[in-house]
């Protein structure tokens, strides 16, 4: 949970609109980008992972559309 947390602030911070996925047992991702309908599975298996999840992010973000 605490990953999903850190994705999700550092997508509030860059003003992205997001929402967690939904719990309980269901099967959806972590967490869904609004105006992309994107959603995105967060996992943190090693300690540098969420820096790669940053730069991923990040390039993504910075492709033109």
């Amino acid at each position: 949970m605490r990953a999903e947390l850190v994705a999700g602030a550092k997508l509030a911070r860059a003003g992205i609109p997001f929402d967690f996925g939904r719990r309980n047992g269901a099967t959806y991702p972590d967490l869904v980008l609004r105006e992309m309908n994107l959603g995105i599975e967060v996992k943190a298996r090693r300690l540098d992972c969420l820096r790669d999840l940053h730069d991923e992010l990040k390039a993504a973000l910075a492709e033109p559309q």
